[in-house]
């Protein structure tokens, strides 16, 4: 049996919903939520981007070592929003952990999109369909595999994080699509978008050079060893004390080991207290520190689960 697409919203539909679909008006999704208009034909993009999946998800397994489970069986039940179940989801694919789960979205576009996401970034429409299927499954991370055959077996491949305040805007533009559905009221048309889709930072690039991928699965076995002495210290230190027994200092061993508890914290200036009573005084004696520099690395798919083995 069919799933019945005009029930609910689904992830394809969320795009139009904020705006953003190139494809797709929200007057349009409307008249098809409302039985308006004939069903959606499959076109023959369509038909080639589900003749080529399976490619997708085999680039993508030997690209990251992840083994996916593929869901797109649109006869199968959807997943469905904990709360709105008339929010659905058909992730193509997904990568389960012990930790968390992740989307697999596989897209074979024209060579002009194929392009862009090459030289640019993610399409918005391709952004907030997997946000849309993270914030129904709750996966926290999503996979986009982007294919053309121009460039047979050269994917590229995105990841995207959950971003749960951009998925609270969605939830709420949704919800206020589908009581107009339900009231056969037609939504004014967008201008422009209705929501601001996450972006990549302006200076990102990308970097896929021998160079850089070898400095960074270096750091991610790096990171892996110093979480795992990170852990190893703090159990060394309660075996310590509990050898003490009692807070004192124990030398030998070419060591001299102190552990003393203070009988009460520091003492710390209330900087907020003051400048909200003293602010001229806050002002004089303010200085400017040199600007933070802020290094935090992400690491995806395979050398995710490398720099955490030490977990």
């Amino acid at each position: 049996m069919t799933f019945d697409r005009t029930k609910g919203i689904g992830a394809s539909d969320a795009a139009a919903v904020c705006g953003v679909d190139p494809f797709k008006t929200k007057a349009q999704l409307y008249h098809e939520k409302r039985g308006n208009l004939p069903p959606v034909e499959v076109t023959g993009p369509m038909k080639r981007g589900l003749a080529m999946e399976r490619f997708g998800f085999e680039w993508f397994e030997a690209a990251t070592g992840l083994t996916v489970h593929v869901m797109s069986d649109p006869n199968k039940d959807p997943f469905t929003h904990a709360e709105h179940p008339f929010i659905y989801a058909h992730p193509d694919g997904m990568v389960h952990s012990e930790k968390s789960n992740a989307i697999v979205e596989i897209k074979f576009p024209g060579i002009h999109n194929y392009l862009r996401c090459k030289r640019e970034q993610l399409l918005d429409y391709y952004v907030v369909q997997v946000q849309h299927q993270m914030m129904v499954t709750g996966a926290q991370m999503a996979y986009v595999v982007i294919c053309n055959a121009e460039y047979w077996g050269e994917p590229l491949i995105r990841s995207v994080e959950a971003d749960e305040e951009f998925q609270a805007d969605l939830l709420a533009l949704e919800l206020v699509f589908w009581g107009q559905v339900q009231a056969g009221e037609e939504p004014e048309e967008a201008k422009g978008e209705e929501i601001k889709v996450p972006k990549l930072p302006s200076d990102y690039r990308r970097d896929d050079s021998l160079e850089w991928v070898s400095l960074v699965r270096r750091l991610a076995d790096t990171k892996a060893l110093k979480d795992s002495a990170g852990e190893l210290y703090d159990e060394t230190v309660e075996e310590i004390k509990a050898h003490m027994g009692q807070q004192g200092v124990i030398e030998g061993g070419d060591a001299r080991v102190f552990w003393r508890a203070g009988d009460k914290g520091k003492n710390q200036f209330d900087q907020k207290r003051f400048r909200k009573e003293h602010p001229d005084m806050a002002d004089e004696f303010t200085r400017q520190l040199e600007a933070p520099v802020t290094f935090r690395p992400y690491f995806f798919g395979a050398l995710k689960e490398r720099s955490n083995a030490s977990d």
